[in-house]
């Protein structure tokens, strides 16, 4: 919530009136303070926009991201995984999600005769049968109009709380095996509050006109990502910078192009966790018995989360009609981890990359109502096979999406 507030108080404070200038005397003697907001704009006072609301519905087969061969254990889950408590909570891997969103928009004068616009927002998705993944998100927005067509914007966003799956929290060695058997594990509920601050600035290299339908437009940003889960599973934490460079371009009239690039340097600190390892795996005498060979054996190591992700996207939008737009998006996901723990089986050395297409048609019914239909594709694959460490870790998957979304402004 801090970042919500400071994110008010930044507007407030472009809004104010300098604190040099109040303290001017009214005498004849003293020097007139210099007005940052043009005489027109002074006048003004904070208007409220046009209210937005948004309906979605949206059917996705893989809510959790599961390997394939995973997804039917949510609902069919073996004795040994009800104990374990592996799939608690996880009621089925695929769900319908409805989303409802509000938007208000506040504008008023500010710095330099231009618009200052406060947006804050909110999004609830409803999960019909993953009950424990509902969630709420919270945004705000600060836009600040600039000339050439510019704009400086601020944004915050906060999810309080969210239920992203089971992890391995122990393993206890109940008849005393040296090995860890599928009952003996213990999973616990992965929930974390997710903030996150950007500030970006657009600067308009070309502006369309009737004569030139060609326009571009760069935009240049960075920002802060901070992610951290409930006890028992601090190690999940990630935090760190992020920046982004996006270039929209009108090619002609109906035509719209999106190029984009994303960083993120998330880091972690590493923790001691419980992880059941292969001794094969790691060449390592984990249970002391004189012996590499055990499998799924319970050892404590150091595990560390680090990593460095690039994303590299690609959008079109082409206006068919007047009222229907066609949108298509693709995006690669690399991520890197950065573990040089020697016995992090799950990290050290570990890379994913993920490719993901979206799809949208939509369509203004009217000036204030417009609806879209959506669909999104996504698959991921790892660097190596297999759940070391048994941790629960996500790792291979595919998911697909369609949904409904209705759209309505006041």
């Amino acid at each position: 919530m801090r970042l919500l507030y400071g994110l008010i108080a930044a507007a407030l404070a472009l809004t104010s009136p300098p604190a040099a200038a109040q303290q001017f005397s009214s005498s004849s003697t003293a020097p007139s303070p210099v007005r940052l907001l043009s005489p027109a704009k002074a006048s003004e006072r904070w208007r409220i926009g046009a209210p937005a609301v948004m309906l979605s519905s949206e059917r996705d087969d893989n809510v959790f991201l599961l390997e394939n061969s995973k997804k039917a254990n949510v609902e069919s889950p073996s004795a040994a995984e009800v104990l374990s408590r592996r799939y608690e909570a996880m009621e089925s891997p695929s769900d319908v999600i409805t989303t409802f969103g509000a938007e208000l928009a506040l504008k008023g004068p500010a710095l330099l005769g231009r618009t200052l616009a406060l947006r804050p927002s909110l999004r609830y998705e409803l999960y019909a049968r993953n009950v424990e993944r509902r969630n709420l998100t919270l945004r705000l927005a600060l836009e600040q109009e600039l000339a050439r067509g510019g704009e400086l914007r601020l944004r915050a966003r906060l999810r309080p709380s969210y239920f992203q799956r089971n992890y391995l929290a122990d393993a206890v060695d109940v008849d005393g095996s040296r090995t860890i058997q599928p009952a003996e594990r213990r999973y616990e509920a992965g929930r974390y509050r997710e903030t996150e601050i950007a500030a970006d600035y657009r600067y308009r290299i070309d502006k369309a006109t009737k004569e030139s339908p060609f326009g571009a437009a760069l935009r240049l940003g960075a920002g802060y990502y901070a992610r951290a889960f409930d006890a028992p599973f601090a190690g999940r934490d990630l935090s760190g910078p992020t920046a982004k460079l996006q270039l929209v371009a009108d090619v002609s009239r109906r035509v719209e192009v999106d190029l984009r690039y994303e960083l993120g340097a998330l880091s972690a600190s590493p923790a001691d966790e419980v992880l059941i390892l292969d001794e094969q795996d790691v060449g390592t005498d984990l249970n002391r018995n004189g012996s590499t060979g055990d499998a799924d054996v319970r050892t404590v190591q150091r595990v560390d989360r680090s990593r460095t992700e690039h994303v590299v996207g690609l959008g079109a939008r082409l206006e068919l009609t007047r009222a229907v737009d066609l949108a298509a998006d693709f995006e690669r996901r690399q991520r890197t981890y950065g573990s040089r723990e020697p016995l992090d089986a799950a990290y050290n050395g570990r890379s994913a990359g993920r490719n993901l297409f979206a799809a949208e048609l939509s369509m203004k019914v009217s000036p204030r109502v417009d609806v879209a239909l959506t669909s999104t594709v996504a698959a991921q694959s790892r660097s190596r096979d297999g759940d070391f460490g048994s941790t629960g870790e996500i790792d291979d998957y595919s998911r697909q999406s369609v949904g409904l979304r209705l759209g309505y402004r006041f």
